[in-house]
């Protein structure tokens, strides 16, 4: 957060613009760093799919004080995926980010929407994401 709170100061950017743009940032890094957590997956939908149940586990492995998100899937057709995200941070926006990330590294497009947001009041954020 130092990080991007830094960015909103030196840029002149919202926060909000600041945790989307790192978070697209962040994907690449981690997958060059992290391809065996990656390259299984042949589609952007399966690899979100792994990410609570593989990528989470093992950054908890990888740093042991770490508070990943929760993550909750709905699958109402073929291409969508439903996301339901909690997290204590409420760092949706740069789940945003990791989302295009995602969609960038797959050379995939996602269309997503948030519907619902704990910045708004709501209990849980949760994205509908479309693939191509």
């Amino acid at each position: 957060m130092a990080v991007v709170t830094k960015t909103t100061e030196k840029l002149g950017i919202t926060l909000t613009e600041a945790l989307h743009s790192f978070g697209r940032f962040c994907f690449p890094k981690f997958a060059k760093k992290y391809p065996n957590l990656v390259t299984p997956y042949k589609n952007p939908k399966e690899f979100l799919k792994s990410v609570h149940s593989m990528v989470h586990i093992e950054v908890k492995k990888l740093y042991r004080d770490a508070e990943p998100p929760d993550f909750f899937y709905k699958e109402p057709a073929d291409n969508r995926l439903i996301i339901e995200y909690s997290s204590k941070r409420k760092l949706c926006h740069f789940m945003e980010g990791l989302i295009d990330g995602v969609a960038d590294y797959f050379k995939s497009p996602i269309k997503y929407k948030q519907t619902s947001c704990t910045l708004n009041g709501n209990k849980t954020c949760e994205f509908d994401l479309t693939f191509s």
